[in-house]
């Protein structure tokens, strides 16, 4: 079977259009059959972008499987998008018509890329090849080539990708993605066509994405692998990026901006466990079913986080998050109530040390709510039995990056007098509210969940029975 991308094919020749007319940047031109055949040359005198160096080792790979990890602002979407434009104006190996999917973990994670080959088309000397660009219920492409390129969200253990076949998968923010999302439902795509399988993310622990990742650096011929740190983008000044070492942890720096892989030692929340129970969609509020809300609120640093749990049937399920920023008191108080509202009289748990009027307040809305105090030893209670929800497979949540994050950043550190400190250090701009609004949601099942009383449960027939005389006597008396 011939491969799509197979770098000998013969390239037909660029239409009228697409030729290159002069030179860009001071460089010269190139022949037709040279931008065809490289996707570099084809973004500069064709798309219009001059991919930097790291960006160009990137496009002009063309092994099978190719894995790009990542720094924040190296240019990944960017560069996908190139890819992706490239293969579709020139087609196959015989310059055939091609379709391409790009994958994330969320719809709008899968639009970003989308939204970039959007751009470049629309805004280029492109254009005349759009015949249709639609964004619901799925963004899609469609070129005058006959090429197709498809954006769909891997969510539901890639639901929406079943049933189809490409000739390149581009996954973006592969490491949140599952290795059976990605053995089921990816692969299968590439089948038919023996296409091209484009990893690229920022590190996340050493999950399915890092096994690629080291199989491309050990001499697999089918996968290279690649490790693009931020400083390796020449548009970014290296003081900016030294700047956000003060706003995160170290180990948010090192996996964030310099693209490693890190393990999991002092981490509370293990990767395996946040890649197994991340699965599912948030929902809208389903009739009969028994929701708790976690509220985490704002004060000193932190942002006000809610997380909203459906409690019908394990394992239980993350339907809703919400950050409240820049509210007052007042204001949370009201968006809560209405939340809970929404979600069929919700239960809420909140945080209320040293804040107790703060849950008199939600209470006088109506709310059934109760608070947590948190000290060392309550708040290890409440992780630890986050933990064991997680371990135990009792708990799943939708692909939501904030939650995520914190849940791989959330760790032990040890105090100055020696005590062990759960969370985000304080040095740090690293946050944990969604984390602690996750906890207590999942706290309002355990421990203080208010016990629905029916007229059965407390009526007898011996009672009722009982009722019926004295109210036949008294009626007889008081005209009942």
């Amino acid at each position: 079977m011939r491969h799509a991308l197979a770098p000998t094919a013969p390239f037909l020749p660029l239409s009228p259009a697409l030729e290159p007319t002069g030179s860009r940047s001071g460089s010269g031109s190139a022949a037709p059959y040279q931008i065809r055949a490289s996707p570099t040359l084809f973004s500069h005198f064709v798309a219009g972008v001059t991919p930097h160096t790291t960006q160009a080792q990137f496009l002009e790979d063309r092994s099978p499987v190719k894995v790009a990890a990542c720094g924040r602002r190296w240019g990944k979407s960017t560069a996908a998008a190139l890819d992706v434009l490239h293969l579709a104006v020139v087609g196959d190996a015989e310059g055939a018509p091609t379709e391409q999917m790009i994958v994330a973990p969320t719809a709008d994670q899968a639009t970003i890329i989308g939204d970039e080959v959007e751009r470049l088309l629309r805004n280029g000397p492109l254009s005349p090849l759009v015949r249709s660009i639609t964004h619901a219920p799925f963004f899609e492409v469609a070129l005058t080539t006959g090429s197709v390129i498809r954006a769909r969200s891997a969510a539901n253990e890639g639901k929406y990708l079943r049933g189809r076949g490409a000739h390149r998968v581009v996954v973006d923010e592969a490491a949140f993605v599952s290795e059976r999302t990605i053995q089921e439902a990816i692969l299968p795509l590439l089948a038919d066509t023996n296409g091209q399988l484009v990893l690229i993310s920022t590190p996340f622990g050493r999950n399915t994405f890092w096994e690629y990742f080291m199989r491309g650096q050990g001499g697999d011929p089918t996968c290279r692998s690649y490790q693009f740190p931020s400083h390796q983008n020449p548009h970014i000044s290296q003081a900016y990026i030294e700047a956000q070492r003060v706003t995160m942890t170290g180990a948010q720096f090192r996996a964030e901006w310099l693209a490693e892989f890190l393990d999991d030692q002092a981490t509370v929340f293990a990767w395996a466990l946040i890649e197994r129970a991340t699965q599912g969609t948030v929902a809208e509020p389903a009739p009969a079913h028994r929701y708790m809300i976690g509220w985490d609120p704002a004060k000193y640093r932190d942002r006000s986080a809610v997380i909203v749990l459906d409690g019908t049937s394990q394992p239980l399920r993350v339907v809703a998050t919400r950050r409240l920023e820049g509210r007052d008191y007042s204001s949370q108080i009201a968006a809560i109530a209405a939340l809970a509202g929404q979600y069929n009289g919700a239960s809420v748990m909140m945080d209320c040390t040293g804040n107790a009027a703060l849950l008199e307040q939600l209470r006088a809305t109506g709310v059934w709510c109760d608070g947590f105090t948190f000290t060392n030893a309550t708040k290890q209670q409440l992780i630890d039995n986050l933990v064991m929800s997680l371990e135990r497979d009792l708990l799943t949540f939708p692909p939501e990056q904030d939650l995520i994050t914190e849940l791989r950043y959330y760790e032990y550190t040890l105090s100055a007098s020696g005590a062990v400190k759960l969370g985000a250090p304080d040095r740090s701009g690293a946050f944990d509210d969604m984390v602690t609004a996750l906890a207590l949601s999942l706290w309002v099942p355990e421990q203080a969940t208010p016990q629905l009383v029916t007229w059965d449960d407390v009526w007898t027939p011996e009672q009722e029975q009982e009722f019926e005389r004295d109210r036949v006597h008294i009626g007889g008396r008081r005209g009942w």
